[in-house]
């Protein structure tokens, strides 16, 4: 059993097809379990800040959780019912985006301590998201070296302000 170096794909045909549909039924029993996590995490967000009136939320921050809710109900079908496998390659990505989202643009906090703290958070989950989701690793990289470029600019602009 050989990977190649660079794409970490398997080179023997038969083990390949095998890991691709075990792969697939992974993601398949996975991805309901994140959808309804996200759709509860949405619910109690959308009670916390605007039922019980805790605190201001931003109406784009509803909008993005349940749009992403929306995605991954869609991406949950596609690969449940239509048994179709390119979804998979972007759980991760979606994933990195919406954590991003939370981290440089609602919870940003100008104290280095603060900064740095949410750096680490976010390069952890980052990496949470890749051993659980491991099927696109050039992509996943791609997503955060976007996002924590965009990341770091906002923070340096905030602390240069």
């Amino acid at each position: 059993m050989q990977l190649s170096r660079f794409f970490l794909i398997l080179n023997d045909q038969g083990i390949s097809k095998r890991y691709q549909g075990e792969r697939a039924v992974f993601h398949s029993r996975i991805l309901p379990i994140t959808t309804t996590l996200l759709i509860v995490l949405a619910i109690v967000v959308e009670i916390i800040y605007r039922g019980a009136a805790v605190a201001t939320i931003l109406p784009a921050t509803s909008i993005i959780n349940w749009v992403v809710c929306f995605l991954f109900v869609m991406l949950t079908v596609l690969m449940r019912r239509f048994e179709i496998q390119w979804p998979m390659y972007i759980i991760c990505p979606l994933l990195t985006l919406l954590s991003f989202y939370y981290y440089a643009f609602h919870d940003l906090q100008r104290t280095t301590a603060a900064i740095y703290y949410l750096i680490m958070i976010q390069v952890t989950t980052h990496f949470l998201f890749l051993a659980v989701f491991s099927e696109a690793w050039l992509l996943s990289l791609a997503t955060f070296t976007a996002t924590i470029t965009v990341f770091l600019n906002r923070v340096g602009v905030e602390l240069l302000s």
